[in-house]
């Protein structure tokens, strides 16, 4: 292979080629201390049809370190939970093809939601992995739709971007940088061996990271008729380098004041009717300790007096609000293509960071998410301080880390918040607070069981690709639009519309105008798999703040079979009010607050989850069964987990095949919350595929409401109470055409109920309609107690970035969820 190996040359042939390289525009640089891993995938089409070849395109700006790679499709079934349904290895260019089964075009398939991710190894069998990337489906193409892309449109999808989730090869190299211009139309580039995109100016530009050893980098250009002009250059990256720049500033002088200048200029070291000093520290370091540990440093103590220069470097920088301004809106025009990167982010005067591209210790700005799938003890901070984080060598063989530990300590000078927004429909939200901390947030979309209100489905969104924010102003922009309920297919409807609710869940820190911020934060978790299928943490934190300070602790256990089979046991205990979570339903307009006294005392919580899916069990062939249990006393707080009362919850569910056309839903739900709302649910639902067309389903639902807590809301009956017993009936009829359209119409009938409970009927219809896979209609009519209801709305899929969407929903009033109003919402972007 051309990319590695040494070839021994003289120097004088080194020169002509670097004058070969220099006369046709075309570079070879190579940077000893950049280790930025990058992990990608594309599919084409992004859209596909039953029948389609889909043919998937992997990146990676690591490929010496990789021995191979593979592409994993995946289903969501009912319960929105995973299914793995083919792996596809990757040839040496990182490409694959996949067939969408023909016989998907009718039956249940044909409505399911598809993802895929692309996974590569290194030579020991770790693995890095890229988040999930969506695949439609829809009956037809769009007129005009290129069923073959050509080779430039492969190699432009997704080009230097990375979407990576989890990374587990250690990589200790440099960076390669091949780019050039005036490439005629028609020529070829292959750099280091492999292709590389052209764009319509005859630029290219192109990185590796390779190992640091003696290297041969080689820039192929091959012409039209096949003629090749080859520039092959040797290089070194040795085993140690170091970049350094700097300043010193020295300024003495002298005045002669009379009166009080000092009061009136605020100047402390000057205007004193003597001689002063004054001088600036100011530089950057980036070198590397060995093959393994990389040093960077950053220090900028400001013009001050000689004998203050060195004192609190640690202390936070009042300028660095600036940096929190959007690049797009500031004066940085560099002339060219150039972009800033703040390789030292710093809010104080220091910054110092060892790593080595898996485990670190620094003194900067930093973003912690430690315990991110527990449900009791989890911490979601981005704070200015000291913080080390520890990877073991060794991974699980589903790409966990054998062994992680976390530490921190900061004093933030910052607030946190936790905000869940509701899903609108749209794709625009509004913190409630300004003056947000850059790259401190942490964004992921979530689907919450109506009953239970505990998450079905969470997705962490990646900044950039997924979301940007408006650090100033305090918005979250979202590249697609979020719903406000997401399909699970459930008959019986609490409202107007059928689903589980959607949230847009956010982290954040942010300075406010005032206030003492002089508060310490402590905290870190560890983690150890004792085997691939057990696992043993803990977290600990504490958090000094105004309005009382407060403790965490918890505990986990986490026993695994598969990704879908799973046993977890948490125990938490929290001392203190903790942050509170706000919550929007109307995109950040209006607010409201769930939070603690500041004299809350200690609460202990526990938790007990299990899933599986039938397969696992050898049981059935498809299928899924859950329970869980939770206890929260009052006074317990974590984000997401605030109990003003002692709250126990227990729930059962089960989705299983009763032969091959039947599938069969049961699910339970008890909350007995003291001096508060207590509920019980319980709920069936049968559906029968009758052939590949049509499908019968019916459902029943009784639930049990009881409160003695006192009503405030205008909104709900005089009675200030929503107590008693209801039992709901549904039937669904549903068409699917096999040419791009579906139909169904739908029942509802409540027979029975006690108490203040309202009836819950409802008759209505509705449509779907895939023009093409880029245009899209729906809509659906409703009406029923508490008034008509519907939705409706347009999607236009104009590339892979980018779309426009008109939505308009009219919901009625859930009475069961304190909420007796009806609404109109009408989205567009």
């Amino acid at each position: 292979q051309p990319v590695v190996g040494a070839d021994s040359s003289s120097a004088d042939r080194q020169r002509c080629i670097d004058v070969r390289l220099e006369r046709d525009r075309l570079r070879l640089q190579y940077d000893n201390l950049v280790q930025l891993r990058r992990l990608n995938g594309t599919a084409w089409p992004a859209t596909a049809v039953p029948g389609d070849t889909v043919r998937f395109n992997g990146y990676s700006n690591y490929r010496l370190f990789l021995t191979r790679g593979e592409l994993r499709v995946f289903s969501a079934d009912g319960d929105m939970r995973p299914q793995l349904l083919a792996t596809v290895p990757l040839d040496s260019e990182l490409r694959a093809t996949w067939t969408v089964p023909a016989e998907w075009a009718q039956g249940p398939m044909a409505r399911r939601k598809l993802y895929w991710r692309v996974r590569v190894y290194d030579r020991d069998g770790r693995f890095d992995e890229t988040d999930d990337v969506p695949l439609a489906l829809a009956d037809r193409h769009a007129p005009g739709f290129e069923q073959e892309p050509t080779e430039a449109q492969r190699l432009l999808a997704g080009y230097g971007e990375s979407r990576l989730s989890i990374a587990n090869i250690p990589i200790t190299g440099g960076t390669v940088t091949a780019s050039g211009e005036g490439i005629a139309a028609g020529e070829q580039v292959r750099a280091l061996g492999l292709a590389v995109p052209v764009d319509a100016q005859g630029r290219f530009v192109m990185q590796q990271l390779v190992p640091r050893r003696v290297q041969t980098g080689e820039i192929v250009v091959r012409g039209a008729e096949g003629q090749e002009r080859i520039y092959r250059r040797d290089f070194e990256l040795p085993p140690r380098d170091f970049f350094f720049v700097g300043q010193a500033d020295l300024t003495i002088g002298h005045d002669r004041t009379t009166g009080p200048a000092a009061l009136v200029t605020q100047e402390r070291n000057r205007y004193n009717n003597d001689t002063w000093t004054e001088g600036r520290l100011a530089f950057y370091g980036k070198g590397m300790l060995d093959e393994r540990w990389t040093l960077t440093a950053s220090v900028d103590t400001e013009e001050r007096p000689l004998n203050e220069l060195l004192r609190n470097l640690d202390r936070k920088d009042p300028t660095s609000l600036f940096r929190r301004m959007d690049p797009v809106d500031s004066w940085g025009t560099f002339g060219d293509d150039s972009t800033s990167v703040e390789d030292a982010p710093t809010q104080g005067r220091m910054y110092l960071r060892v790593d080595d591209g898996r485990s670190h210790a620094m003194w900067g700005n930093f973003k912690i998410n430690l315990g991110a799938d527990n449900t009791l003890a989890q911490i979601n901070r981005g704070l200015y301080g000291l913080k080390g984080h520890l990877v073991g060598e060794e991974a699980t063989s589903f790409g966990d880390a054998r062994f992680t530990a976390d530490l921190y300590a900061a004093e933030p000078g910052t607030l946190a918040a936790r905000e869940e927004f509701r899903g609108t429909g749209g794709s625009l939200y509004y913190l409630r607070h300004q003056d947000v901390s850059r790259g401190a947030e942490k964004v992921w979309l979530e689907i919450r069981d109506r009953d239970s209100g505990f998450v079905l489905q969470r997705r962490a969104l990646i900044p950039g690709s997924d979301y940007d924010v408006d650090y100033l102003q305090g918005r979250v922009l979202l590249t697609s639009p979020l719903p406000s309920l997401a399909d699970n297919g459930q008959l019986v409807r609490a409202g107007g519309l059928s689903g589980q609710p959607a949230f847009l869940v956010v982290d954040y820190e942010y300075t406010p105008l005032s206030g003492d911020l002089d508060t310490l934060a402590v905290g870190g978790r560890t983690a150890w798999w004792v085997t691939d299928a057990v696992r043993v943490g803990i977290t600990a934190a504490k958090q000094q703040q105004t309005g009382g300070d407060q403790r965490l602790g918890g505990v986990d256990l986490l026993l695994r079979k598969s990704e879908n089979t799973t046993l977890k046991i948490e125990a938490a205990r929290s001392d203190g009010p903790g942050i509170g979570t706000t919550s929007s339903l109307d995109g950040g307009f209006g607010f409201s607050q769930n939070t603690l006294a500041s004299d809350t005392r200690g609460a202990n919580a526990w938790r007990v989850e299990g899933q599986a899916d039938l397969t696992d069990l050898g049981v059935a062939k498809s299928g899924h069964v859950g329970a869980y249990a939770q206890l929260r006393e009052a006074g317990f707080s974590t984000p997401g987990q605030v109990a003003s009362n002692e709250t126990r919850q227990v729930g059962v569910s089960l989705t299983a095949p009763v032969g091959e056309q039947v599938e069969l839903r049961l699910k339970g739900d008890h909350k007995d919350e003291l001096n508060g709302y207590n509920t019980d649910a319980g709920e069936a639902q049968v559906a029968w595929r009758v052939d590949e067309r049509w499908t019968v389903s019916g459902g029943l639902r009784a639930d049990r409401k009881s409160t003695d807590a006192v009503n405030t809301s205008p909104l709900l009956p005089s009675s200030g109470v929503v107590s008693g017993e209801r039992t709901d009936a549904a039937v669904q009829l549903d068409y699917e055409s096999g040419e791009g359209w579906g139909v169904y119409g739908f029942g509802q009938k409540t027979v029975d109920r006690t108490g203040t409970r309202q009836d819950n009927d409802r008759l209505g219809a509705g449509v779907r309609y895939r023009v093409n896979d880029k245009l899209s209609l729906r809509g659906e009519a409703s009406g029923g107690n508490g008034g008509s209801a519907g939705k409706a709305g347009v999607d236009y899929q104009y590339n892979d970035r980018s779309n426009v969407y008109v939505t308009y929903a009219l919901d009625t009033g859930r009475t069961d969820e304190t909420l007796n109003a009806r609404g109109g919402t009408l989205v567009g972007g």
